[in-house]
């Protein structure tokens, strides 16, 4: 069975990369507690584990490397969200707003704010600022943010400050959106916010009244429903991974291990029209020349990452009966010590986060195995900073393939 790789960066400072389907694991970044009671306005979180596979959808980050809150609902017109809460202790935090296509999907970004991007209140401090006090102090950590219904202005430097554009129809109009707040390797001994709990939500309308709790949530058509992930129907796997033969272009046609080769290239999905691409390439063919290459990624991307990813088989390698493993080597690029509560935050990283995940692939868009995901600081790595990454099925790993030996 073919499976995919995958790599995904996070700001200029902020990457992962993401190994789809055979396999491994890692121990959690943090405690994961029951549910919290997130009012009306948020979803329960997401945080993917044995106990919520639920949430198992979009390539989620898996374990308590990440927690995700989430809310669809829509803005009256003129109105805004007043979103307030507390930096977490943690490696990264961010709001994501999204919104839907006809033609690409769920999922598609509009915007994005990071940690430090977002100014802190009067009186507090901001902990991810390059060399700030991580831990707590006597300074607040509180922080506003604001929820626009207008488009993102074209012109960076119009933007206000602490402020979302969830915006993508135009002024005047009713807004539908979707909002994700993330918190990415909450510190150990905190729970999967870091400690940060959960942000309170404000909706001021257009002529200043001000809703909350109940009120708000009826005001904006508040959507609690799980996500329906942009899958690729299997019908279409099927024929995509059984393209004939075409000797006028010296195409061989899908192998079995289709859309996998073997020398495992990869892809950045530029958008969901260019996900077809490994399959054709696989079987000999050129990509769709009508894809565009425009960035437009669907599934809920956080907007500071970049993905690349890569199909693999186990049927690859010296292995007479196709129980063979991948195995992944490379330089880790440089990234914040945060996990074990580090006392400053390093803001001279080459990237704020990098991971590596086991995905079963576009018909599911799910992790492979419980706890799929490996984060930098989970990754045994050489003086030299080289890492070896091996990808199996449970019942191919390594007899020395043990958390002693990393």
């Amino acid at each position: 069975m073919s499976s995919s790789i995958q790599r995904r960066t996070v700001l200029p400072a902020l990457a992962a990369l993401v190994a789809a389907g055979l396999g491994g694991g890692a121990a959690s970044a943090a405690s994961t507690p029951n549910p919290p009671d997130v009012g009306c306005f948020w979803a329960p979180y997401t945080n993917v584990t044995p106990a919520t596979p639920e949430g198992n959808v979009g390539f989620p980050a898996t374990g308590s490397n990440v927690t995700y809150f989430l809310n669809k609902f829509t803005l009256p017109a003129g109105s805004h969200l007043v979103v307030r809460g507390t930096y977490p202790q943690a490696r990264y935090m961010s709001f994501n707003a999204y919104y839907s296509d006809p033609v690409y999907g769920n999922g598609i970004p509009s915007d994005a704010l990071y940690d430090q991007q977002i100014r802190p209140d009067a009186g507090s401090a901001n902990p991810f600022l390059p060399g700030a006090k991580r831990t707590p102090h006597k300074k607040g950590r509180n922080w506003t943010v604001v929820v626009s219904g207008e488009t993102p202005p074209a012109d960076p430097a119009k933007r206000a400050e602490n402020t979302l554009y969830a915006g993508t129809i135009g002024p005047d109009k009713d807004q539908p959106a979707e909002l994700f707040y993330r918190v990415y390797v909450p510190d150990k001994n905190t729970d999967v916010f870091g400690n940060g709990g959960v942000p309170q939500a404000t909706l001021v309308l257009a002529d200043g009244s001000e809703l909350s709790g109940q009120a708000l949530c009826d005001a904006t058509n508040v959507d609690r429903s799980r996500l329906k992930p942009n899958s690729m129907p299997n019908a279409t796997f099927q024929q995509l991974t059984h393209l004939p033969a075409n000797p006028a272009i010296n195409a061989a046609g899908s192998s079995p291990m289709a859309p996998a080769v073997e020398s495992g290239p990869w892809y950045r999905p530029l958008n969901p029209c260019h996900f077809t691409d490994p399959f054709f390439e696989a079987a000999g063919y050129p990509r769709q020349s009508s894809c565009p290459d425009t960035l437009g990624l669907t599934q809920w991307p956080t907007k500071d990452n970049a993905y690349i990813s890569a199909y693999i088989d186990r049927r690859f390698g010296p292995a007479a009966d196709g129980r063979n493993i991948v195995v992944l080597t490379g330089k880790m690029p440089t990234t914040p010590r945060t996990f074990k509560g580090n006392p400053r935050f390093d803001g001279s990283t080459q990237m704020r986060y990098w991971s590596v995940c086991s995905n079963e692939g576009l018909v599911t868009t799910a992790v492979t195995v419980d706890d799929g995901c490996v984060y930098d600081e989970q990754i045994p790595v050489d003086r030299k900073g080289n890492y070896r990454i091996v990808v199996s099925m449970p019942e191919d790993r390594p007899a020395n393939a043990t958390r002693r030996n990393g």
